[in-house]
């Protein structure tokens, strides 16, 4: 699937401003990552605009790789010191074995037909003892209850692979993989209830999951969070 303009401009993701929601979610996720691969060759999978692996770039040599011929013009204006590549995720593995110390992906794999593949390529690329992080909406979230078919992750049609949390964990071992935690990011895919203006259910909801991103903590319950966050390594041999 190739997003274009429009789908960036709908999720503020052209141009990320700082304190902005995307920006405190790419400073929480760096941080989280280095908490378990402080530096080394890291690969973005669904690099989007590159603000993200811009982020990830002070620490780590990068590389990020989109199909959206938008999305790479701005991660190559953005990230001009990483090697940004036009390839699917399916096709990583030609990239070479063992090369990666961490690879990293948001918001993609539900968006592959047959997410266990690019797990196993994932697997393939990443040296022994590095760590993959990836994020996927969590169908074990409250929200998904309350919302229904208004739940974000039913509001994409590309979301082909809306799997369980034991499913994307399955997949994960499958793969080769050590589980090293499944979590939550919180509720803040706003409004939730009637009649309650949007800033204040943000405040309300939002209020764990914007706590765990302040510092930069992993600690929300997988029923309390919109989107499931799996941390896993490669075992050493």
């Amino acid at each position: 699937m190739q997003y274009g303009q429009e789908h960036y401009k709908r999720y503020n993701a052209v141009d990320v401003r700082k304190y902005s929601m995307h920006w405190w979610a790419n400073r929480y996720y760096v941080r989280v990552l280095r908490g378990y691969v402080p530096g080394g060759r890291l690969l973005e999978i669904g690099c989007g605009t590159g603000f993200f692996l811009a982020e990830l770039g002070r620490y780590f040599e990068t590389c990020g790789i989109d199909t959206s011929p938008f999305a790479l013009k701005h991660a190559r204006d953005n990230c001009p010191r990483a090697d940004i590549r036009c390839m699917r995720g399916e096709d990583i593995a030609g990239l070479g074995p063992d090369f990666f110390d961490a690879v990293v992906s948001r918001h993609v794999f539900e968006h592959m037909e047959e997410p266990g593949t690019v797990l196993e390529a994932c697997y393939r690329v990443l040296r022994p003892g590095g760590v993959l992080l990836y994020v996927v909406p969590n169908t074990e979230s409250i929200a998904r209850r309350w919302k229904g078919p208004d739940w974000y992750g039913y509001r994409d049609d590309t979301h082909v692979s809306l799997l369980s949390p034991g499913e994307w964990a399955d997949l994960t071992a499958a793969a080769g993989f050590t589980l090293e935690k499944a979590y939550s990011d919180g509720v803040w895919d706003v409004p939730y209830v009637r009649y309650v203006p949007n800033p204040v259910q943000k405040c309300v909801f939002g209020s764990l999951g914007g706590l765990q991103a302040l510092l930069s903590r992993s600690f929300m319950p997988l029923p309390l969070g919109e989107a499931l966050i799996i941390i896993a390594r490669k075992p050493t041999r």
